[in-house]
């Protein structure tokens, strides 16, 4: 590398330009080189003397040229040039903090394994930057930058922050912004970031916020193919993850094993594609949180390859609970376990990869799919697979009143009868039959149970027949109020009779399976060996 007195010895085509002069006496100076007035624009790609630096002179002071040259220890402070030629930097150290603002690179800048204090690229215009493995003591600056090629810093290393709010990232088919395996020690703001191409954090590691808020992505390739816009496949973010009001253009979002500190998010703002499986956060910054409102996110990125993974659920189960929004969780916990039971019965009715059994093609799996898809109706909606306990209450009200309402109907069609041997063949009640309308006969008595039982000579005494009592003796098991041993339903009087003879025996049968599964619901028992 050329001494800065051998750049000053140069005569003819390739004597320093008014920028280069200007530039070095700034360094010898300590202070900032401004070569336009404006130092918001961009300067054109010409040779312009007035603005143009060569990047093997400007490698040199960044490196803070050679002990005689007398330049100071700061660094390089410069705005508005028109930077030509590769910047190369691999291996080397920068001398000071380095600026380099408002600035036009014709060519890559090659950064490989270089040493900074800080670096600061804001509103530059760059054809690519390749960090790999960069050494950073404070903060990497590409705010407002338009790079028209991949900025690579995987395995970079920062110890401050890295800022590309409101940049412009072009890949051009390829990685917008590569960070795999990068360490930042603070924040990682992509506030406002434009990509086009993918932006790759997998495995990088943020001590502080990512902020992805109001960017614009897209994952789109050189072959017109939507691929990755996001990936964070293994990252770690200690701080807050951002994400509101986040675009994605085009392609998929994987968070796949990552985990943050906060979630701070609008969960109508992730796209379709999304892969949330093993994706971990400690807490959800969001006013108002509503499990309906998280669901449809869980559903976009609970799906690999056709099979569903329940590890989303379980997670955001997991943090409502210990965020003390308990109803929540188990609302969550619910959806899961109907995605789960769907997963099971049709997987057995599954030939291959989206191909399914038709009806009566296999008549022994269409036995098994019933079963298991009855079995799965029966257990979410009598307890909700044990996260709603209270709706067997529910049930067993359902079934109370129409237990109620088939009692009152056979009772008012007079076809009950005293559930008693002995009573049967008594003369009151045999005299009571006398009247009975069974064959039809003019004057006859259509209810001789409730004649019967309303005598004072020959019923009064035997327990009086409750519409009430009758159906909660049969659908609640635990209750014995004498009902059903004292009344008894024929099926030769009547339609509802008839109904009621053959009805109870259900309705005693789904009255046990109803409080039995809300005693498990209820009790736990439903849920132990399950990961909430």
């Amino acid at each position: 590398m050329r001494k800065v007195a051998e750049y000053e010895a140069l005569t003819g085509t390739n004597a320093l330009t008014a920028a280069e002069v200007k530039l070095i006496a700034a360094m010898r100076a300590g202070g900032p080189c401004v070569l336009q007035d404006d130092i918001e624009t961009v300067p054109e790609a010409d040779d312009n003397p007035a603005h143009t630096i060569r990047a093997d002179l400007l490698a040199l002071l960044i490196t803070g040229g050679t002990a005689e040259c007398g330049l100071s220890p700061f660094g390089v402070d410069l705005t508005g040039a028109y930077i030509k030629g590769e910047l190369r930097l691999t291996h080397l150290s920068a001398k000071g903090d380095t600026s380099l603002f408002c600035c036009y690179f014709d060519n890559l800048i090659n950064i490989r394994q270089a040493h900074f204090q800080v670096l600061a690229l804001d509103e530059s215009h760059l054809p690519g930057i390749n960090a790999q493995g960069v050494v950073l003591e404070a903060d990497l600056f590409l705010r407002d930058v338009i790079a028209t090629g991949s900025i690579n810093l995987a395995g970079a290393r920062i110890g401050g922050q890295l800022s590309c709010k409101e940049a412009t990232l072009n890949g051009m088919g390829g990685d917008a912004l590569n960070g795999q395996g990068a360490e930042v020690t603070a924040d990682l703001i992509l506030h406002g970031v434009t990509a086009l191409g993918r932006i790759q954090l997998i495995g990088a590691k943020v001590g502080g916020q990512l902020d992805l808020q109001d960017a614009k992505l897209s994952g789109s390739s050189q072959k017109g193919k939507h691929g990755t816009a996001l990936t964070m496949q293994r990252a770690r973010v200690d701080g807050s993850f951002f994400w509101k009001n986040v675009t994605v253009l085009s392609g998929s979002v994987s968070v796949a094993s990552a985990h943050v500190g906060d979630l701070v998010d609008n969960s109508k703002k992730w796209p379709a594609d999304i892969v949330l499986n093993g994706f971990t956060y400690d807490r959800l910054q969001t006013v108002g949180i509503r499990a309906k409102d998280r669901i449809p996110w869980l559903e976009k990125g609970s799906g690999v390859d056709d099979n569903f993974t329940p590890q989303p659920y379980t997670q955001l189960a997991k943090v409502l609970r210990e965020m003390g929004h308990f109803g929540q969780a188990r609302e969550v916990l619910f959806e899961r376990q109907k995605r789960l039971a769907a997963e099971q019965y049709w997987r057995g009715y599954r030939k291959n990869k989206n191909k399914y059994l038709f009806p009566l093609e296999k008549p022994l799996k269409d036995v098994q799919f019933l079963a298991r898809w009855g079995f799965d109706l029966l257990l979410r909606w009598v307890v909700g697979y044990g996260y709603k306990p209270l709706n067997a209450v529910v049930c067993l009200v359902i079934l109370f009143l129409t237990a109620t309402a088939l009692a009152h109907a056979v009772w008012e069609e007079g076809s009950f009868a005293p559930n008693s041997d002995v009573i049967l063949v008594s003369d009151g009640w045999q005299k009571a039959l006398e009247a009975d309308c069974l064959p039809p006969a003019q004057g006859c008595d259509p209810n001789p149970a409730a004649t019967w039982s309303n005598d004072p000579q020959r019923g009064l005494d035997w327990d009086s027949f409750n519409r009430y009592g009758y159906a909660a003796d049969l659908v609640i098991p635990v209750l014995d109020l004498g009902q059903t041993d004292a009344w008894a339903p024929s099926k030769d009087r009547g339609p509802w009779g008839l109904m009621l003879w053959w009805g109870r025996w259900v309705l005693i049968a789904v009255g046990w399976i109803v409080t039995a599964l809300g005693v498990a619901a209820l009790t736990g028992i439903m849920q132990r060996n399950k990961e909430d």
